[in-house]
């Protein structure tokens, strides 16, 4: 409520950096310390576990900032921010449907069907865009449900940076 009452802020008339990024971190902090969702560890491809200790926390508040920014930057393009949470969302969901998880199949279905239904209006020319309201909440929700993927070991945390490649490299 907290991303999405300052988000409406500042699609209706901007809102300092300062003020967006202190809720922002807020809300990735509320996530992580409050609610217990953070990355005890990393597993990497031939890397093996990474242990990330007392860095887990903040780690993930970064990690959570960052795609929230990530996707609020590419909003503006055409197809893009939609497109990349149909398919992330979608294969994110197969792989929970695969490892009987039912809050990231149910939560990434419905992330990625509501963002499929926005994208028929977001094609170029686009005649809509998210907006604040849904970037930010589109990029931190698919955030929270990667770490919640990797903690939970529906899938390895390169997986999700692999899906979501193009607009991470794009960024």
């Amino acid at each position: 409520m907290l991303l999405g009452f300052m988000s409406f802020l500042d699609d209706r008339g901007g809102v300092p950096v300062w003020l967006r990024l202190g809720c922002q971190l807020a809300a990735s902090g509320i996530l992580a310390l409050g609610a217990g969702l953070f990355l005890p560890a990393i597993q990497f491809p031939l890397l093996g576990i990474i242990e990330l200790g007392w860095l887990g926390a903040p780690l993930t508040i970064l990690f959570l900032v960052w795609i929230t920014n990530l996707y609020n930057f590419m909003d503006g393009m055409d197809g893009f921010a939609g497109g990349m949470t149909v398919l992330g969302c979608g294969f994110m969901a197969y792989f929970a449907w695969k490892a009987d998880h039912e809050f990231i199949l149910i939560s990434a279905l419905l992330l990625s069907a509501a963002s499929a239904g926005f994208l028929l209006y977001n094609f170029p020319p686009a005649k809509i865009f998210m907006g604040d309201v849904g970037s930010v909440a589109s990029g931190f929700l698919c955030g929270a449900l990667i770490i919640l993927g990797c903690r939970d070991r529906v899938f390895d945390f390169w997986v999700p940076l692999i899906l979501f490649s193009p607009f991470i490299l794009d960024a």
